[in-house]
């Protein structure tokens, strides 16, 4: 990130699965530290424990799926629990604030203006869709296996992409999807390419 900026790794519901496949089948090890560490250290088995995010400067937020970040007064970030192409409305129906949300591989976005006493604000709900393959080789319920247990190549209804948020101290923010196609993304008139295959291989 830029000098000055910082990573926030937001737990959701794909982190939970490490800790309960502990609790089902190997209990003793829950919690279990390090010696010679500090009690509110992470535990030997937890998720930014194994990924090293304290030497990587990572803060990492646990509890989902109530865990959260907010941006300003108006403005928070979730994983998320809501999906499909009518999740951000459903954000916006549940609660008067702009959230940006993951949990849904779908690029949506919503918008609602609130009359106040003091004129109107405009809450958005928008997820950037996933960063993940869309090629059939991440597993979801419209994915299936050979004989092998080989994924079967498919095109997911998924897209990828980030969300640009400007925001000030006061409340004010803009929330802006940037889509990306083909490992190729449009920013500010510029355009990114990937560095590497989904593969991993260097391009």
């Amino acid at each position: 990130v830029a000098e000055g900026g910082k990573v926030i790794w937001l737990a959701g519901n794909h982190e939970e699965r490490l800790p309960m496949y502990i609790t089902d089948n190997a209990k003793a090890m829950f919690g279990l530290r390090p010696g010679a560490t500090a009690p509110d250290s992470w535990p030997v088995m937890a998720f930014p424990s194994l990924c090293k995010f304290d030497e990587s400067e990572v803060e990492f937020v646990a509890g989902y799926p109530t865990s959260e970040v907010w941006l300003n007064d108006c403005l928070r970030v979730v994983h998320g629990t809501k999906h499909g192409p009518a999740a951000a409305q459903k954000y916006l129906d549940a609660q008067p604030v702009s959230t940006v949300f993951g949990h849904s591989h779908h690029a949506v976005r919503a918008d609602r203006t609130i009359p106040t006493r003091d004129g109107k604000v405009l809450f958005t709900a928008i997820s950037g869709g996933c960063l993940a393959r869309t090629d059939g080789m991440v597993p979801s319920t419209k994915s299936g296996v050979d004989l092998n247990g080989q994924p079967i190549a498919h095109v997911e209804d998924w897209q990828q992409g980030i969300v640009v948020a400007h925001h000030k101290p006061d409340g004010a923010h803009r929330l802006q999807y940037v889509p990306i196609v083909d490992g190729v993304a449009w920013y500010e008139g510029k355009e990114f390419v990937a560095a590497c295959s989904v593969a991993g291989a260097p391009i």
